[in-house]
C-alpha cells in the first residue's frame, strides 16, 4: 500500500514517517533550498533511522524531496502577507511580485515545487492557494468565476516565466534576472488581466 500520506499500512499515524519528514524539510531549510546538498544519509541521521526505511516510506530520495518541498513552501505561501492599500490591481501588483521573488530566491525548490504540481495538481496545493491569494485581493462581488480565472492565469504566467527564466527576456523583451525587470513584467500582466476582467464587466 502507497505510504505517501503519514499512515502506516493499519490506517494509523506514522510517527517514523513524520519524523523523516521533518528531518528533510529542516535540512531543506537549512541549505538554503538548495536540495541537491540534502543526501540520504543526512536525513537518516537527522531523523535517527536507517537509510532503509526512507526507502520504505517514500521509495526514493526525490519523491520524499518533493513532497518536502511542497511542505515547506507551503509554509511560506501562509506566512505571504497579501499588499494593503491602493486599487485591487496595484494590491494585487505588489502579491505577484512578493510570490515571483521567493521563486527566484529559491530555484530549486521552486522548480521542484512547480513541475510536481503540473504532473499531479490537486485541490489544496500550493499553486491552488497561491491562486486563491490572488483572487481574495480582488475582493468580494462580482463575477467569482472571472476573478477566480484571471487569478488562474497569473499564478500560471508565473509560474511558465520563472520556469523560462533568461529565456523570457528574448522571447518577450523582460530581463527576469533583475528585480526591475520581474517587477516590470507582474505589473504588464497584471495590468492587462486586469484590464479584460473590466472590459468583461462593462460588456455585461
Amino acid at each position: 500500500m502507497e505510504q505517501m500520506e503519514g499512515k502506516n499500512v493499519a490506517g494509523r499515524a506514522c510517527p517514523v514517517r513524520e519524523r523523516i519528514v521533518e528531518a528533510t524539510c529542516a535540512l531543506i531549510e537549512e541549505s538554503g533550498g538548495k536540495v541537491r546538498a540534502v543526501t540520504t544519509r543526512a536525513i537518516a541521521a537527522r531523523a535517527g533511522v536507517g537509510v532503509g526505511l526512507i526507502n520504505y516510506h517514500f521509495q526514493s530520495k526525490d519523491r520524499l524531496i518533493e513532497l518536502c518541498v511542497q511542505r515547506v513552501i507551503s509554509r511560506v505561501v501562509g506566512s505571504f502577507q497579501p499588499a494593503q492599500g491602493g486599487s485591487a490591481g496595484e494590491r494585487l501588483s505588489a502579491s505577484a511580485v512578493q510570490v515571483f521573488e521567493f521563486l527566484a530566491a529559491h530555484p530549486q525548490v521552486s522548480r521542484i515545487s512547480i513541475l510536481g504540481e503540473m504532473q499531479r495538481p490537486a485541490a489544496g496545493d500550493n499553486s491552488d492557494n497561491t491562486r486563491r491569494g490572488f483572487a481574495g485581493i480582488l475582493g468580494a462581488g462580482g463575477d467569482e468565476g472571472q476573478k477566480n480565472l484571471l487569478a488562474f492565469a497569473l499564478t500560471a504566467s508565473l509560474q511558465a516565466a520563472f520556469l523560462a527564466g533568461g529565456e523570457l527576456e528574448g522571447m518577450l523583451g523582460y530581463p527576469l534576472d533583475t528585480f526591475d525587470g520581474r517587477a516590470r513584467f507582474v505589473g504588464d500582466l497584471v495590468a492587462l488581466l486586469m484590464g479584460g476582467l473590466r472590459e468583461r464587466g462593462q460588456g455585461r
